[in-house]
């Protein structure tokens, strides 16, 4: 079957083809780039995204320390805590605490499944290190969000520890 249709394959006969519905080809091009941006001109959204970035401890001892050096065996430690750790900011008992602070900073009107939508936590890979995400139509919230993570993760997270 491929012998045939490389027999019939003309470059030439592709080429008049392609020159002879050139306006065609164009103009279908520009009428789908117009409806794709009216698209998304009407339905699309703005989307701020605000990180953080925390470190995992396998000794809550070593959180206010800052002079300590963390050993290699530490770290394989630390770094199978991220799991856990990205658990509890995930969770709702956590959330909830978040959108009580954030009420207190004036910031209201979060809902929790709203919140679990919008932030998203990922470890950085080979260390014992992860980043929070929080993503929000408005960039103000969306930072003022993730420093708040930010603040309450340790004090969450040594409860798990």
């Amino acid at each position: 079957m491929f012998k045939i249709i490389f027999e019939n394959f003309h470059l030439e006969k592709l080429l008049w083809i392609i020159k002879s519905g050139f306006k065609y080809i164009v103009l279908t091009g520009l009428i789908f780039a117009v409806l794709g941006g009216g698209y998304a001109f009407m339905f699309g959204e703005d989307k701020y995204e605000a990180s953080t970035t925390l470190y995992a401890y396998s000794n809550p001892d070593y959180i206010n320390d800052s002079s300590v050096n963390i050993s290699g065996t530490e770290l394989e430690a630390a770094q199978g805590l991220i799991t856990s750790y990205i658990e509890v900011i995930d969770s709702s008992s956590f959330l909830k605490e978040v959108t009580a602070s954030l009420k207190e900073q004036g910031i209201s009107g979060y809902k929790l499944a709203e919140l679990k939508k919008n932030i998203t936590a990922v470890p950085i890979e080979n260390t014992a290190m992860f980043v929070v995400k929080v993503q929000d139509e408005n960039p103000k919230n969306a930072q003022i969000i993730a420093n708040t993570i930010g603040k309450l993760a340790p004090k969450g997270v040594v409860k798990v520890v």
